[in-house]
């Protein structure tokens, strides 16, 4: 990405010190019983495992392979995380913690065929929920900014009313395009938390994150975002022409090699010629990385799943990254973003069940 990470994790790639802090023993949470009519047995409470994640502004922390850069990452991925004790129990009514009941998302369609998507998950690999809006800059220079930083800070102080300055806000903006440097939190360390820069607005969201809420407050961000920066440029919104979501997921390798764990657990296969793997060589690989960029049916968005070894809360764990990327031609409208956000959410949540089918789901379920 252009300009520096917009992730809300702060996190140092390869073996530096991480610069987030782990979460402690309150990583795993426990929210009220997801109570079903007419289940012969009372539901589980849903809990969300705090995980640990590269360059976000979460105060957690992941190592990547053995790449000495460092990066800021931010993390989209929502699911409702409730489980009767009754397995596959579809036919009781699901009463969740929130008002009103609960309904199943929309299977996603995969050509003539149709995929269910399994929620009900009692562990949640979820380490970052991210959303960019990013806008056209003529020559690296955002001529609303920063006062539409403060006027966004105005309008969005109910739901975020913690303001910080970030160290990008050092840099001059010619020389930082679509770099974050303030953000609003929902409260002092909080999540969720929404940042802007030059030419760039992000929502961000770890343990709070449910695709419900999340949507709300991506529709929200998109809704102040044109009201704060209109008044800075003669009137006109920032024409947005490049949107990203992307999911970033980790876990423990549960003592399994890096190419193992993702042969047997992601279903992925890293394979190099005898040649290479056998020439001078002492056991299997310790570092994995591999990063794969399909277009979508969808025009001008891409999606990309990333998988690579890394360390999460100091063990050895797998991360895979999905995103999806759309670069449009067009300036994108309201009804054209929450399009794209529905369509995008789909898709990777549809790669995400997908990668873990078997084993992981299995776990992640609680059976």
């Amino acid at each position: 990405m252009s300009g520096g990470p917009s992730h809300a994790h702060s996190v140092r790639l390869g073996r530096g010190v991480p610069a987030g802090r782990a979460s402690g023993a309150g990583a795993q949470r426990r929210a009220p019983l997801a109570r079903r009519a007419g289940c012969p047995r009372p539901g589980l409470r849903r809990r969300r495992l705090d995980l640990v994640q590269p360059n976000s502004a979460a105060p957690r922390t992941l190592t990547l392979g053995r790449c000495q850069a460092s990066a800021g990452v931010r993390h989209p991925h929502d699911y409702q995380w409730r489980r009767c004790q009754a397995v596959r129990h579809d036919a009781c009514t699901v009463r969740p913690w929130s008002t009103g009941s609960f309904k199943r998302q929309p299977s996603t369609p995969r050509g003539n065929n149709v995929i269910e998507i399994e929620r009900d998950l009692m562990e949640n690999p979820l380490v970052e929920a991210i959303l960019e809006i990013r806008w056209h800059l003529d020559g690296n220079a955002d001529p609303a900014h920063p006062l539409f930083a403060g006027a966004l800070a105005s309008a969005a102080r109910d739901l975020y009313p913690v303001q910080q300055r970030l160290p990008g806000a050092e840099i001059p903006d010619d020389l930082s395009p679509h770099m974050v440097k303030f953000r609003l939190r929902a409260g002092e360390n909080a999540w969720p938390l929404i940042q802007a820069g030059p030419g760039i607005a992000t929502l961000n969201s770890v343990d709070d994150y449910t695709w419900q809420s999340f949507k709300v407050r991506a529709l929200d961000l998109w809704d102040s975002l044109m009201r704060a920066y209109a008044p800075f440029n003669n009137e006109t919104p920032p024409v947005v022409n490049n949107l990203i979501l992307k999911y970033i997921n980790a876990r423990n390798l549960d003592g399994l090699t890096p190419q193992r764990y993702l042969a047997d657990k992601l279903h992925t296969q890293v394979l190099l010629p005898a040649g290479v793997v056998e020439h001078e060589t002492d056991g299997e690989p310790t570092s994995v990385a591999i990063a794969v960029a399909l277009p979508l049916k969808r025009a001008n968005t891409t999606g990309t799943v990333r998988i690579q070894n890394g360390a999460k809360q100091d063990a050895p764990a797998a991360l895979w990254e999905l995103t999806a990327d759309g670069k449009f031609p067009t300036p994108v409208d309201r009804a054209g973003f929450e399009d794209w956000l529905e369509y995008s959410h789909g898709v990777l949540e549809a790669w995400f069940f997908s990668l873990i089918q078997g084993d992981l789901l299995t776990a992640f379920r609680g059976v």
